[in-house]
């Protein structure tokens, strides 16, 4: 990687990098003499019902994943605890590793197709990240960022590349309320969360529409306490108002709407230095 920052003034910067990354195949996708079997859900739907639980075969020539990471940051900083600033990202990916469609074999034992790992082409992630924080008093600190998705997509099909929201906002106070006692409050607020139309893992186009995950937001409240110089206690709700974001099947079948966000949670915490 290579980065360089420039202050233009005293209270501002600008950050420029560039990175070159990449991440190698996993030891069962590279292996020729192991076979990952998907129980149905990667099968492409060309593949007949009493053939479903498909295999997919190791591929000693799977090249790696690379990406290049391209990264421009405004900052201001006046040096009272106010500061700001806006990223601009854009990653570049290429020879993303997946299950092929194409069928390779036949496992002669049980009629399962057979497919193999094999690289698949491009994908691009790009868009904007703002943040601030605000002394509100010289105890109470305000402090937000909120990320904006431009684009998150194969290059091949145009299809989201993973599932994530069009846009979050985190924004929280934090108060010291004592030189010992602190408290915080924060939410996060997701915007929705496109489904795609092609499915993940067989390729096909989606015969019925699939589901879009609506916004939602999530608060957490929270505390803590130095009883002495080595011990402290903590506690917090997270999840305060139970918000419930629940799992309505997989990738193949419910779009966006394959995960759930736990319900209220409790928290306490003891932590001692020594």
């Amino acid at each position: 990687s290579i980065n360089t920052t420039w202050h233009f003034s005293p209270d501002w910067s600008v950050k420029a990098g560039v990175s070159r990354a990449f991440k190698a195949p996993s030891l069962y996708q590279l292996d020729p003499n192991y076979i990952y079997y998907t129980r149905g859900h990667g099968c492409p739907s060309w593949v007949p019902l009493d053939e479903r639980g498909c295999q997919v075969l190791g591929n000693p020539d799977l090249e790696n994943e690379t990406s290049w990471n391209k990264e421009l940051t405004f900052t201001y900083d006046d040096g009272t605890g106010l500061n700001a600033g806006l990223t601009y990202y854009h990653n570049a990916y290429d020879n993303r590793i997946g299950a092929g469609t194409d069928r390779v074999a036949v496992d002669t034992a049980t009629n399962r197709s057979i497919f193999q790992w094999d690289n698949q082409g491009e994908a691009i992630v790009e868009g904007l990240e703002g943040f601030v924080q605000v002394p509100v008093t010289d105890d109470v600190k305000w402090s937000s960022n909120v990320t904006g998705n431009i684009r998150s997509e194969r290059k091949d099909n145009g299809e989201p590349l993973s599932l994530i929201p069009k846009f979050t906002v985190n924004t929280g106070v934090d108060w010291d309320i004592t030189p010992q006692w602190n408290a915080g409050f924060d939410v996060s607020y997701y915007g929705t969360i496109e489904a795609p139309t092609i499915s993940a893992t067989t390729g096909d186009d989606s015969d019925d529409p699939l589901l879009d995950r609506e916004p939602y937001a999530i608060a957490n409240v929270s505390t803590r306490y130095d009883l002495t110089k080595d011990i402290t206690v903590g506690a917090g709700v997270k999840n305060l108002f139970d918000t419930g974001v629940y799992r309505e099947g997989t990738a193949t079948n419910a779009g966006a709407r394959t995960f759930n966000e736990p319900g209220r949670t409790y928290v306490f915490d003891v932590s001692v230095d020594f």
